[in-house]
């Protein structure tokens, strides 16, 4: 419990400091889902504050008889302690808009496969199944969009270096991790941000778009393997040119194109 001490009698000299003790207070903020964003953070918070009280209250109390000021005292912890929980709930609300701001201020954008001369060029990348697909067929084309339409292209953002699906504001985001190691290849795959990301040697920090305005992680291009049902699934180019035994792969540049008014989609998850 808050506790507040005066340091002289009032009416002796100038301004009485009081000082406000909180000892140590453990916040848990889980799900945060109205936000956008879903957080599970523990903040260890102890604080000390000084305040000195203000010259017209000490006027008042030098003003007024001995058990007036004794009185008037024994409100002041109570405004000590308004003024503390007032402060925990702003740091609260500064972890909470951190997240969705990330999110609300990210540019969306769709993804186009860019290699002159290859079949891939030009053509769209969509999320199916916890990939990334380019010249994904439409009866592969499962997400479900906010407006009941099918859409040949995924709509993506990227926020503190980790790409997600886009899924409207206040709503359970799908993000991206990748496996740069030998036996990973640079797979890529996508998986409910809520769960928690894999561990290593998954990784998901590391995504920008360029200066040429391509998709980037951290500074390799993409790479289009083939698939038996004329589609490509995408992977990170990690200079294994055939990962996971694909014998057709080509590699391309993710051209992003700005999605003036994206539509939240979930995308379908195994």
């Amino acid at each position: 419990m808050p506790t507040a001490r005066s340091g002289r009698h009032p009416g002796q000299g100038s301004p009485t400091p009081i000082v406000l003790t909180l000892g140590p207070k453990i916040l848990d903020i889980k799900d945060v889902n109205a936000l956008g964003i879903n957080i599970s953070i523990s903040i260890s918070i102890s604080i000390s504050i000084r305040i000195g009280i203000s010259t017209a209250v000490n006027n008042s109390l030098n003003n007024q008889p001995h058990s007036n000021q004794t009185q008037l005292l024994k409100h002041q912890p109570v405004t000590m302690q308004l003024t503390a929980f007032a402060l925990l709930a702003g740091a609260i609300a500064s972890v909470t808009a951190t997240g969705t701001n990330a999110q609300a201020g990210a540019r969306k954008f769709s993804l186009v496969a860019l290699h002159s001369g290859t079949k891939i060029h030009s053509s769209n990348l969509s999320a199916t199944k916890n990939k990334l697909f380019v010249s994904l067929p439409k009866d592969r084309q499962d997400a479900q969009c906010s407006d009941n339409q099918v859409h040949d292209r995924a709509t993506l953002y990227v926020a503190d270096g980790e790409l997600f699906l886009y899924n409207g504001e206040g709503n359970e985001q799908q993000k991206f991790v990748v496996d740069m190691s030998g036996m990973g290849g640079g797979n890529l795959q996508y998986f409910n941000a809520a769960g928690g990301a894999p561990s290593a040697p998954f990784e998901t920090k590391g995504w920008e778009i360029n200066s040429s305005n391509a998709l980037t992680f951290k500074g390799a291009n993409l790479l289009a393997c083939s698939v038996p049902d004329g589609s490509y699934a995408v992977y990170v180019y990690s200079g294994n040119d055939h990962p996971a035994n694909h014998k057709d792969c080509i590699p391309f540049q993710a051209s992003s194109i700005i999605v003036p008014h994206p539509v939240a989609c979930e995308y379908s998850t195994f």
